[in-house]
């Protein structure tokens, strides 16, 4: 009996022992055990505060982020180097794809986009005196948040359909990211880089772009389709048997020549339709080849000498050497050669002599009729298919030679293509007078190649009705500029954009 009275004790004192061996080793570990009122409060407040879901479901992203933040992913550690390196700089200088619509300058106008001042965590659709398109306007309840913003860079398209920006996007993370620092800092209160949080905004974007990728693929085969509504080529080059052609037709008007006087040659059936429109050039420099061998006057009729003054075609990368004529610049040098495809029968569409003017073709000799070119030339149907001026209130921007010293540098060389590399395109050099693909790969170079045509000569007057062809997300509503004119090219002069 004694003997189990002892065992019994003993036994008591051992567990006794192991459970405060067990409380300490807890004490260690956790620092102290919690009272019983916080351990109340632990188990109760999960059911005291019922969270709202919009609450729950704002933390459980703020989770996430914070969690992608400290994952050592890849997409998260580009956001995290991109966030530390952040270049102010850089993003004024990426603000020039943005500056053809948009100024940034406190109190500076409304362009065709609003004034960006006071742009990062301010309301959209918020600056006094701009018209928003609806899509936009309905987002005027929000704020540019650097999250907003970002993901609206990366496409505005995607983030507000409908929107009247054409703007296609800026792909690469740092450039926004760049971009809205620099933006952040033309404020009135300028925000911190710290303050912005970009890798958290880069995370969100990421987050938001992995969602859609479901739905952008299943749109990616439309938007290829847009993509390849546009197609740039030359016109082909003729045929063994169109050579062949030509040829024989040049012999035979060759042979004609001794028994062609002058009357006799200015009524010859080439002068007329439908004989003009398929004569070759072979065919009109049988009489006509002067008219490339020409060369200006050493000294013009008022008495200026060539050599000292500069002609304006002068003044522009896509010529070089001394003055030359017309016909040369438009047919023989090297620069038309690359990018045009002109014919004589062009411009030179017939010359019936009935029809010509018959007083001074510069003055019109106080006679009523004066033709404005003797050889019946009409500047509307031929020189201003190419020749216009450049509309830069319509555009929203100033006149060239001020605008480009903000859009260009040297690796945006051409600054028309700010706006017209990927969004305001049209097939209008799908004509067989030009070529086209030629003219993108030139156009790469300097803004010449657009300025020499597109505003270079402007013309006393601008009748030719240009056709507006349609672009890829080109707004349905049609401005009054554009209103009655075509919606593409002359059909002899169209060429396949398939």
């Amino acid at each position: 009996m004694k003997t189990a009275v002892v065992f019994i004790f003993a036994c008591a004192i051992a567990v006794g022992v192991m459970y405060g061996i067990s409380s300490l080793t807890d004490l260690l570990q956790s620092g102290s055990a919690p009272s019983d009122s916080a351990q109340l409060q632990i188990e109760e407040s999960p059911t005291k505060t019922k969270q709202p879901q919009e609450e729950v479901v704002k933390e459980t992203q703020t989770a996430i982020l914070e969690k992608n933040a400290t994952t050592p992913s890849p997409a998260n550690e580009e956001s995290a180097a991109a966030a530390a390196t952040i270049n102010i700089a850089a993003g004024k200088k990426t603000f020039k794809k943005c500056k053809a619509c948009h100024s940034a300058e406190k109190g500076a106008k409304n362009k065709v986009g609003p004034n960006l001042w006071n742009t990062v965590n301010q309301p959209i659709a918020a600056r006094e005196g701009f018209k928003y398109s609806p899509a936009m306007a309905e987002l005027k309840a929000g704020s540019w948040t650097v999250e907003k913003l970002d993901e609206f860079l990366l496409s505005p398209k995607k983030t507000v359909n409908k929107t009247k920006m054409l703007f296609a996007g800026i792909k690469k993370r740092s450039d926004r990211n760049n971009l809205i620092a620099w933006l952040a800092q033309q404020a009135d209160e300028p925000i911190s880089v710290e303050a912005l949080g970009l890798a958290t905004a880069a995370a969100a974007t990421a987050a938001t772009t992995a969602v859609a990728n479901d739905e952008s693929q299943a749109q990616a085969g439309d938007e290829q389709t847009q993509e390849q509504a546009i197609v740039y080529r030359d016109p082909p080059k003729a045929t063994e048997a169109e050579l062949t052609e030509i040829a024989n037709r040049v012999d035979a008007l060759e042979q004609s020549l001794p028994a062609l006087d002058y009357e006799r040659a200015r009524w010859h059936p080439i002068h007329f339709k439908p004989a003009i429109d398929k004569a070759s050039d072979g065919e009109c420099l049988v009489c006509h080849k002067k008219i490339l061998d020409r060369k200006p006057l050493e000294t013009a009729p008022a008495g200026i000498n060539a050599k000292d003054a500069l002609g304006w075609y002068q003044t522009l990368d896509t010529y070089q050497g001394d003055q030359q004529t017309f016909h040369y610049r438009h047919i023989n040098s090297p620069f038309a050669k690359k990018v045009m495809n002109l014919k004589c029968n062009f411009c030179h569409q017939g010359n019936d002599p009935r029809e010509e003017s018959p007083g001074d073709p510069t003055y019109g000799g106080g006679q009523e009729g004066a033709f404005t070119l003797r050889k019946m030339v009409n500047p509307s149907n031929s020189c201003l298919r190419c020749h216009g001026q450049y509309d830069y209130e319509l555009m929203g921007t100033a006149p060239w030679h001020e605008y480009r010293a903000d859009v260009e540098d040297e690796e945006t060389p051409n600054g028309c293509l700010t706006c017209h590399a990927e969004t305001f395109r049209t097939n209008r050099h799908a004509v067989t007078y030009l070529n086209a693909q030629s003219i993108e790969q030139a156009a790469k170079s300097s803004s010449d190649v657009c300025f020499g045509c597109h505003g270079g000569r402007a013309w006393y007057r601008n009748s030719y009705p240009y056709p507006r062809n349609p672009f890829p997300d080109m707004d349905e509503e049609v401005p009054d500029w554009a209103k009655n004119r075509p919606t593409q090219s002359e059909e002899k002069y169209r060429l396949s954009t398939k």
